[in-house]
């Protein structure tokens, strides 16, 4: 039965390919922006579930946001099955409740993290500042979940943190391990990196 787990796996598969080229797989998807393809990657899963499981699919959605936004993906679910890729951009552009709601779901499916997971570090890096450039062109109260996420400084003090712990030459403390142990699930791939080998 589709729920927010079954489609978040679902998300995180679309991504397997994402890692080895980026800007290729974004074009291939048939958007020409780093939000269209993140709304479109977090998008099919539901329009795919609307289409075997209505019922589940709508109230997972109703799980994660309510609003006229849902209302409207609800209501094109059918429509845009197949044509999402080509509509996202445009509908995200005319329909402030529509980007409210996709900015619901791509922070409670965490969808930013998925993106992320698997990037090294300038890939990463290329992510976060393009993304943000786009976000740049809507209003400022758009996005605004998502530009304070991708400001998030965290990975890059756990990053510093961690590599200071090199020193330490396995002598840690309870606060070093915790610390590691959130560097080992980090979405940077460099921050992983680095608490794996300062474990040794």
């Amino acid at each position: 039965m589709f729920d927010r787990e079954t489609w978040r796996q679902r998300i995180a598969e679309r991504f397997n390919n994402f890692a080895r080229n980026p800007r290729q797989e974004i074009q291939v998807t048939g958007v020409n922006t780093v939000l269209g393809f993140l709304a479109v990657r977090a998008l099919e899963p539901f329009l795919e579930a609307f289409q075997d499981e209505p019922v589940a699919a709508v109230l997972t959605l109703a799980e994660i946001s309510r609003g006229p936004g849902a209302n409207h993906l609800v209501r094109r679910a059918f429509h845009w099955r197949y044509q999402l890729a080509h509509l996202i951009e445009r509908e995200l552009r005319s329909r402030p409740e529509l980007r409210i709601t996709v900015e619901e779901i791509l922070m409670a499916l965490n969808v930013i993290h998925l993106a992320r997971q698997r990037l090294n570090s300038s890939r990463d890096e290329w992510l976060r500042l393009t993304l943000l450039a786009e976000l740049d062109t809507f209003e400022p109260g758009d996005f605004e979940q998502l530009r304070r996420q991708l400001y998030d400084p965290g990975w890059q003090s756990r990053y510093e943190a961690i590599r200071r712990l090199r020193v330490r030459e396995g002598n840690f403390t309870a606060a070093d391990l915790v610390l590691l142990h959130d560097g080992l699930s980090d979405s940077a791939s460099h921050v992983r990196a680095a608490a794996a080998r300062t474990l040794g």
